[in-house]
């Protein structure tokens, strides 16, 4: 990372991110977000810095 604020940059080869296809829990928002957090936890656990839901913008 820099030291620049302002700036941000990353070395790439060091970061790890996991991209997840998760659907909703239809009518229960507080279960969707169950789900996410638990999804989330187990993609770090397993070394990732940033987790993405790219289909979770419709919800």
């Amino acid at each position: 990372m820099s030291a620049n604020p302002g700036k941000f940059t990353y070395d790439a080869a060091d970061m790890s991110i996991a991209i997840v296809q998760a659907g909703t829990v239809i009518y229960d928002t507080p279960a969707t977000l169950d789900k996410l957090e638990r999804l989330t936890k187990e993609a770090a656990s397993h070394g990732a810095k940033l987790v993405v839901f790219p289909g979770i913008d419709r919800y």
